[in-house]
């Protein structure tokens, strides 16, 4: 039996939409082109010593150092230990990270990877968020978290 053609329609667009949300998450379905970043020397449950040195990777996007907005470009950032409204603000598009004024939030924004992050002892969560020469998020949004042990 054929379907009206609304009904395909909005399958297809369901369909499409999903795939979208997928990419845009960054997801293990996500095109292999699809900018990522990564903690390349910690891994959740890791039990670290402070101060940790952190270490981040991105692909599929230029890590430059901030000032100029360049498309296809951004300098990292490590938010440590974000409450709920925090980490949906800066893992969407579009939202600035302010810069000296939490020291919670850390601007590496020389085009480096890597830092030395002073931790009490006890758990961390660090999200890594890459950012445009403003501060601002990126469309679609590249970041990840990590929790580690601070002994």
């Amino acid at each position: 039996m054929k379907q009206p053609l609304a009904v395909r329609g909005l399958a297809v667009f369901v369909i499409v939409g999903a795939a979208f949300g997928l990419a845009a998450c960054g997801g293990a379905d996500a095109p292999e082109d699809f900018p990522r970043v990564v903690f390349s020397n910690l891994s959740d449950g890791d039990v670290v010593a402070s101060p940790v040195n952190v270490c981040l990777e991105a692909t599929n996007i230029a890590i430059e150092a901030s000032g100029e907005i360049v498309d296809g470009s951004g300098h990292h950032h490590v938010l440590i230990d974000l409450d709920e409204s925090e980490r949906e603000m800066f893992t969407s598009p579009g939202n600035a990270i302010p810069k000296d004024v939490e020291p919670r939030y850390l601007h590496i924004g020389d085009g480096s990877g890597c830092t030395e992050i002073e931790l009490l002892p006890g758990q961390h969560t660090l999200t890594a968020v890459v950012a445009d020469g403003g501060h601002v998020t990126l469309d679609p949004s590249v970041h990840a978290d990590v929790t580690v042990m601070v002994e």
